[in-house]
């Protein structure tokens, strides 16, 4: 009940807790899963159906100097000043952006319905994993993604054969009904690296799909990679096996719509790859309109 001052929590294993936000103090918590912080089993950061939940942005949580709440019915900007800073006509107010919104690394289990993210100096959505994590079972559905370097980006470490603790795949992630536009880069960066995967130390192909089932439905990405991180301006680059694309928009791009490659290729091989190079991998692109991309460059 954000108009007490007191946050709802589920600790998905004992119960319902909750926490004072003006003291702080949370009562009910099991002690390794602390209230409103990143748990210990996602490694210190992202969601698990352990992890607690928070609120923001809510005039009843104003009371720390330094803190501010936007109305944006109104327009109108709340702050708390520092101690020492008059609020006069030479009062400043400095916002600055996030790397990162939203870090799904090492993450699973997890539903994002209907948010807005934007100022990103990096990507709105992330997820990097090594070869003994992964990011599973995660549904973005409604969401708005704006003003920001990139989309989404999801990069995983690809394990030899013979690694028993390598943990096989990131998959099932969705993206549905949302939108992605005005990104410097493009919508979205899915790709996979051999950097621990060496055939000629270890006598093994990378051969597991690594990154798959990844669906991307009935989306729009438009305004796209006029100020790319590196010289290419594509709308968005997808490696991985059993990636559906289907029903989405995507318009106003700089230089090439999309990039599709199925995967994962042997760590020997170089782009552009020839198919003895793809080890596995299919991809579905299924009634997509693609419209006004190229307009700086193309090839």
């Amino acid at each position: 009940d954000q108009t007490t001052g007191t946050v709802t929590i589920d600790t998905g294993a004992a119960g319902v807790s909750s926490c004072d936000v003006g003291t702080g103090i949370c009562t009910g918590c099991q002690p390794k899963y602390a209230c409103g912080v990143a748990n210990e089993d996602t490694n210190g950061q992202g969601f698990s159906p352990l992890s607690k939940y928070y609120v923001d942005n809510h005039p009843y949580l104003l009371d720390t100097a330094g803190e501010y709440y936007v109305d944006k019915a109104t327009l109108r900007l709340f702050v708390i000043p520092l101690p020492g800073v008059a609020m006069d006509a030479s009062f400043t107010v400095e916002l600055s952006k996030r790397r990162v919104a939203i870090d799904l690394s090492n993450t699973f289990n997890v539903t994002f319905d209907s948010l807005s993210v934007e100022m990103c100096d990096d990507t709105a959505v992330y997820s990097s994993n090594w070869i003994d994590s992964n990011t599973r079972f995660v549904t973005m559905r409604s969401l708005n993604m704006q003003l920001s370097g990139r989309g989404l980006t999801f990069i995983k470490t690809v394990a030899p054969l013979n690694t028993a603790n390598g943990l096989v795949n990131t998959e099932h992630v969705s993206l549905i009904q949302s939108t992605v536009r005005h990104m410097d880069d493009g919508a979205m960066l899915f790709n996979q690296g051999w950097w621990s995967c060496s055939i000629a130390t270890l006598g093994a192909l990378c051969s597991h799909p690594q990154m798959r089932r990844f669906y991307m439905g009935h989306n729009q990405f438009y305004e796209l990679a006029f100020r790319p991180f590196g010289d290419d301006g594509t709308g968005g680059y997808m490696i991985g096996n059993e990636l559906v694309f289907e029903n989405n928009l995507v318009r106003n791009v700089a230089h090439n719509g999309l990039q599709f490659i199925p995967g994962p290729a042997k760590q020997a091989a170089t782009y552009p790859y020839a198919s003895s190079d793809l080890v596995a991998g299919t991809v579905l692109i299924k009634d997509n309109i693609f419209e006004w991309t190229c307009l700086l460059e193309s090839d």
